[in-house]
Order: C-alpha cells, then sequence, then structure tokens
C-alpha cells in the first residue's frame, strides 16, 4: 500500500471504475434492447457513478492548482487527456472505417464519422473542457465574488456554445456542477472532515436513506441520454425537463453522499479498508486506462458478439431470462473476465514505457 497517496480515493475511483465496468456490461448483454434502462441493478449504479467520478476529479484537480501555476496545469491536462483522447479517438474512427464501411458513401458521411469518432469517451473531454475554464477562473480571480461570478460565467458558456464547437455538450452540462463541488470541497475540507468524524450522525443517516428514497422515482425519461438537459425545445416540455434535470443533480449528489457516508463508515475498521484497497486500490490508479481499453473491449466487441448472438437465437436473449442470476452472478463474473483481461493488458503496456507514453500520455494531475 503506498502511502504517499491519499488511499481513499484510490477506493473510490476504483469501486466507480468498477461500477463503469458492471453497468456496460449490464446494458451490451441486452444486445440493443432497451430494457436495461429499467434493470434495478443498473438504475443504481447510473443514478450516482459518473458524478461520482467527477467530483472526485474536481476535488483532486483543485489540490493541483494549490501545488502548481496554469502553465503547468494546463500543459499536464494536454500531456495526459488531450493526447490520448487524440490517440484513442483516432483509432476508433479507423474502426469505424472498416466495420462500417458500406455505410460511407460521400465526403459528407465521412467528416460525420470522423467528428463521432472524436468526441467519443465523453467523460475525458468534458474533465479535460471543464479543468481547462476551471483552472483560467481560479488562476485569473482572487476575490471570492469574482471567482464565483466567474465559474457562473462558465456554466453559462457550456449552455450557450454550440454543439458542434463543444465536444459532449450536454455532458458538459450535466457534469459541471459536479466538478465544480469537488473542486470547493477540496477548499472546504473540514465539511468532510466532520463527516469523518462521527459528529454529525444524523446527517450521515439521513444521506444513506435518501438515495433509496431518490432511486425509487429514476426511470427512463430520467436518464441524461434519453432525455438530455435543454429546457427548450425538450420533448417533455419546459416544466417537465426542468424537473428532470433539478432530480438529476439531486439524484447524483445523494448517490455520492450515499456511497462515501457508507464507505466511511466501513473504514472505521482497518482491515476492512485494507481489504477494500486490495479489491479497488491498484484498480483506482489505473481508472483512465481501464476506461479507455473497456470502450473498445466491452462495448466495442462485446456489445457486437452480443448482438450477433441474439440475431443469430432467433431474437431470444436466454441470458436476461432470471434477473437474480443476471444482476447477481452473470453480469458480474462477465464484467470481471473483462476486468481481468483489461487489466493484464494494461500493466503489459506499463512494462513497455515508451508504448505507455505513446498510448496513455504523462501522469495526470488528477490521480
Amino acid at each position: 500500500m503506498n502511502r504517499n497517496r491519499n488511499i481513499d480515493f484510490d477506493i473510490y475511483k476504483g469501486i466507480a471504475c468498477w461500477l463503469v465496468i458492471w453497468g456496460h456490461t449490464i446494458q451490451y448483454c441486452y444486445a440493443g434492447g432497451q430494457e436495461f434502462y429499467e434493470n434495478l441493478v443498473f438504475r443504481f449504479i447510473y443514478g450516482f457513478h459518473m458524478p461520482f467520478f467527477m467530483i472526485i476529479s474536481g476535488y483532486l484537480f483543485c489540490a493541483s492548482c494549490h501545488r502548481y501555476d496554469l502553465r503547468v496545469v494546463l500543459r499536464k491536462q494536454i500531456q495526459h487527456i488531450a493526447y490520448p483522447l487524440i490517440i484513442w479517438n483516432a483509432i476508433n474512427f479507423l474502426c469505424k472505417l472498416v466495420y462500417e464501411a458500406g455505410t460511407v458513401h460521400s465526403l459528407s458521411d465521412f467528416a460525420k464519422s470522423m467528428y463521432q469518432s472524436f468526441t467519443g469517451l465523453w467523460f475525458l473531454w468534458s474533465i479535460l473542457i471543464i479543468s481547462v475554464l476551471v483552472a483560467e477562473v481560479y488562476y485569473r480571480t482572487a476575490a471570492p465574488v469574482q471567482r464565483g461570478a466567474g465559474y457562473l460565467t462558465v456554466f453559462v458558456i457550456l449552455i450557450l456554445l454550440p454543439a458542434k464547437i463543444e465536444p459532449c455538450k450536454t455532458m458538459n452540462i450535466w457534469m459541471y456542477p459536479y466538478f465544480l463541488t469537488g473542486f470547493l470541497l477540496f477548499e472546504k475540507k473540514d465539511a468532510i472532515h466532520q463527516l469523518k468524524s462521527g459528529k454529525q450522525n444524523i446527517v450521515k443517516y439521513m444521506s444513506v436513506a435518501l438515495y433509496p428514497v431518490l432511486l425509487h422515482f429514476f426511470h427512463y425519461e430520467d436518464y441524461i441520454y434519453t432525455s438530455g438537459v435543454n429546457l427548450f425545445g425538450a420533448e417533455y416540455g419546459f416544466t417537465r425537463q426542468l424537473q428532470i434535470d433539478i432530480y438529476r443533480w439531486i439524484l447524483g449528489y445523494s448517490g455520492i453522499l450515499f456511497i462515501v457516508v457508507v464507505l466511511q463508515l466501513l473504514f472505521q475498521k482497518s482491515h476492512v479498508k485494507n481489504a477494500l484497497f486490495r479489491l479497488f486500490g491498484n484498480l483506482g490508479q489505473i481508472t483512465l486506462q481501464v476506461y479507455i481499453i473497456q470502450r473498445i473491449l466491452l462495448e466495442e466487441i462485446f456489445g457486437r458478439i452480443c448482438k450477433l448472438a441474439v440475431s443469430y437465437g432467433g431474437g431470444v436473449n436466454l441470458i436476461t431470462r432470471n434477473m437474480y442470476l443476471y444482476n447477481l452472478v452473470l453480469t458480474p463474473m462477465i464484467g470481471l473476465a473483462h476486468l481481468v483481461v483489461i487489466y493484464k493488458l494494461i500493466w503489459w503496456i506499463k512494462k513497455h514505457k515508451r508504448l505507455d507514453r505513446y498510448l496513455f500520455g504523462e501522469n495526470s494531475l488528477i490521480s
């Protein structure tokens, strides 16, 4: 166990990374069907797991901003995030040209395919765009009021920028409050220490109870992927879309509180914390690599295999017949198998320093 790192965050990120793998396994085993949106485990995971990742990223990024100047921060973000984005989205584009060759009939089709490929890996795009904008405000303003106005201005910019020049616009809007919350929490660490100290037990237990209650109302139209965030021209109308947006953000925050409080209660037992670190700690140190590789192995290759299997089976998906077996045995096992393969690939790449740097860039400030 590397005591120079904050192992709490390694565990947090490792668990969040596992939830990404498990959630994608549940999704792609449905072989293109939409029923996974109402799957109970999928709903539990997707209510908070990416907001959890983003709030951690904001917290750790603020710690880096306290240590480095703006030029170093921006350089590191470009080296560790922008560079892998270009490399892996280029690989994704080349793959799309191969397996979608019959659908590219014009220059317009080619350009559309390229744009879709290079806006892939949306979470990394969101971290890159949001962190750069927040850093600009942080370093160029000093007074709290000016900074607050600057952070609000960034949110307005994210809303107003045309989607064609802002990769993953909808996701950026959704993720920004979580990143900024994590960023600001670093400067308000006393609030976190109070939650960890045991002095606010009522807050702890209420936060643990809130997420399951709110999750009961989380359904198809509440996902960011189905309803987006745009209040104007929304399919459900202005009022209903506003309700969805507010509910989705509150659900994310309550889910983050839920998982943090539960883990902090478990961390009170050192042997439990050590066991969690052995299970998730190393995974938490390579989340960028896992996120990138799972997109190819799990989302692209495995997802296509599932669709072919159901197609050759006459449209019958045998694996989803028993939901208890599906959620608690089959998908965790399939997800774990993918994770083992991904893990071995990453550590093989790490042994080749030049290849590792070429594929995944320099070490991140958000780590």
